[in-house]
């Protein structure tokens, strides 16, 4: 999941399959009132994820590289 807060608080989501060759499968969007309803909806998601594949699933805070359309990288909150 790639999470970013809007202007006006609220956050806006985007989760996704990527595959290896780079294609993008199941991409599920949505918006948030704020970052404790995002941490609801990671919890729900982890749960889910725990039903279907065991304890060992779970979505976890990480970097992420992100690009423009036209290659350039998009600065993070640490740029």
């Amino acid at each position: 999941m790639i999470a970013k807060r809007k202007r006006d608080g609220s956050v806006a989501g985007v989760h996704f399959v990527q595959r290896d060759d780079g294609r993008k499968e199941n991409v599920y969007r949505g918006d948030v009132n704020d970052v404790a309803r995002l941490a609801q909806v990671v919890t729900a998601l982890n749960n889910a994820l725990r039903t279907a594949y065991g304890p060992g699933v779970q979505l976890l805070p990480a970097a992420a590289d992100i690009y423009l359309p036209d290659g350039t990288p998009l600065p993070t909150a640490t740029d």
